[in-house]
């Protein structure tokens, strides 16, 4: 047996050239390039990216003060609230939330969109007041409205923003419309 593997050993066994001791030594004196200062990066963007949306939306003062700022500016201004937020004693609550638009270039879209939002709000806030007094003398509403918005789309061609109401009362009733505004030919769809 010990032959065999002599024989094999002979058969199969390839010289390693001089060169290739140098070749090793210099791979293994070269520094490894570290990949985790790109990781590092990109969680502090998304962790500043969240900090930013949060501060936005739960101090309208801090928002306001942002929008000055250039590039943060064109996004603060589609974020920016306003809100009517109220809760009555007999169990009613309303909470409205008031998208406004800032930054198209149509300004009379921009100005006719906004007041819009605003007519519906001050709408369904006096739909939420004359269902409060209709109520008798010590009856409770057991109601809620919410409205609110989500921003669905805003590149460098559309514009597109999702309004919604939840009307709470026993059951509930959801509504939800939907803008969208085509940036390049500067037209808008309800």
């Amino acid at each position: 047996m010990d032959k065999d593997l002599e024989k094999l050993k002979d058969r199969y066994m390839i010289p390693i050239p001089e060169e290739l001791n140098d070749v090793i030594n210099r791979a293994l004196q070269t520094p490894v390039k570290k990949k985790k200062v790109a990781y590092k990066w990109s969680i502090g963007t998304v962790a500043a990216a969240i900090l930013l949306m949060t501060t936005v939306n739960l101090s309208p003062s801090a928002a306001n003060a942002m929008s000055d700022i250039p590039i943060i500016g064109k996004v603060i201004d589609v974020i920016t609230l306003q809100e009517r937020k109220e809760e009555k004693d007999n169990h009613a609550s309303v909470d409205i939330k008031v998208p406004e638009i800032s930054g198209l270039d149509n300004s009379g879209l921009e100005a006719s969109l906004n007041e819009k939002y605003i007519e519906e709000s001050k709408q369904l806030y006096q739909e939420f007041t004359n269902t409060l007094a209709e109520l008798k003398e010590g009856e409770n509403a057991n109601m809620a409205v919410t409205s609110g918005y989500e921003v669905l789309n805003d590149n460098d061609t559309i514009f597109s923003i999702r309004r919604y109401n939840v009307i709470t009362q026993a059951s509930s009733s959801t509504e939800m419309q939907f803008d969208t505004i085509d940036k390049k030919i500067k037209s808008y769809s309800p």
